[in-house]
């Protein structure tokens, strides 16, 4: 008590317990395959340190191509018509500003 007098009372950002755990750090993110109309539409969570050429790897597997021969792209939910090339494999998935709920296209 002698504390709370002489500094405060704790703030409410001071009580509160932040979850740092890495699956609390995960984007949900969709997966789409224009070029396969049989494809449904899947939700990865991703970490946001993930680099292209690794996302391309996971997604091989997903859509049973060959990774060197995916082409990948994002769309925002911000910005639906706005379609952003994913083209550099060794940027990571955060330095294209993927977000939770966005939508990763896959083609081939």
């Amino acid at each position: 008590m002698a504390l709370v007098r002489e500094l405060g009372a704790p703030t409410e950002e001071e009580v509160t317990i932040k979850d740092t755990s890495l699956t609390s750090s995960l984007l949900p993110i969709n997966v789409q395959c224009p070029n396969d109309p049989n494809f449904k539409q899947v939700v990865k969570k991703l970490p946001p340190g993930l680099t292209i050429q690794k996302l391309k790897i996971l997604l091989q597997r997903i859509v049973k191509q060959k990774a060197h021969q995916l082409k990948l792209s994002y769309v925002s939910q911000k910005e639906p018509d706005h379609e952003v090339h994913l083209d550099n494999d060794m940027r990571d998935i955060f330095f294209y500003s993927i977000s939770k709920g966005d939508t990763i296209l896959v083609r081939w």
